[in-house]
């Protein structure tokens, strides 16, 4: 995966993009298979313009504020992958990095993400995310049901320890999660470009 700032890399005939990602800490991650784009990541951190999921559930995540949390939001998430175990795996690696810039990089406490009820079994039980709300309609999405499912960053690892790491290592999830986190961080922390003054006058 490679580190941009903003969705530019993308067909510009199908950028799909708002205020969040003229902020200079917003950030994409992009995976690639033989030269081809394949998933995409976004994430957007806490600031006083909040986040986009404030627009559906202000009340969960105000709480979460009122706690002393840093909050970071992953959207965006899209995949060309056909088959179900190379879809799972890009969004493995792209979730990797994420929780490698949201807590190294930026000291978040938290992950949240909006996602579809039927998807969010797959959040739960292999990425270990707890839901935060009551379903909801999102209006973005054309009134599609919402969860707003959360992480803790600070206790991550540890929770991926005794869910995982007594499994064999084709399935050990933890070992995965951990492996090079140091040596990605640092990566990662070179990589990080905001977007140019041409880029923010063009797209915004």
């Amino acid at each position: 995966a490679r580190w941009i700032s903003g969705r530019i890399s993308l067909l510009e005939k199908s950028l799909w993009y708002g205020l969040h990602d003229a902020l200079p800490n917003t950030t994409t991650l992009i995976a690639e298979r033989g030269g081809a784009l394949v998933a995409a990541l976004t994430l957007v951190f806490d600031s006083p313009m909040k986040l986009p999921a404030d627009a559906v559930f202000p009340e969960e995540l105000d709480s979460l504020r009122r706690q002393g949390r840093r909050v970071c939001e992953i959207v965006s998430l899209v995949h060309t992958e056909k088959k179900a175990s190379a879809c799972i795996q890009m969004v493995q690696h792209l979730f990797k990095l994420a929780y490698i810039a949201a807590y190294h990089l930026e000291s978040c406490t938290d992950f949240i993400i909006t996602v579809n009820p039927h998807h969010a079994g797959y959040y739960e039980k292999r990425l270990l995310f707890t839901r935060h709300s009551a379903e909801k309609t999102y209006g973005k999405v054309s009134g599609a049901p919402a969860l707003l499912l959360g992480l803790d960053l600070v206790a991550a690892q540890q929770t991926y320890r005794e869910r995982f790491d007594h499994l064999s290592e084709a399935s050990n999830f933890y070992r995965f999660f951990k492996h090079k986190v140091e040596e990605l961080a640092g990566w990662l922390a070179g990589q990080r470009q905001p977007l140019d003054l041409e880029s923010l006058r063009r797209y915004f």
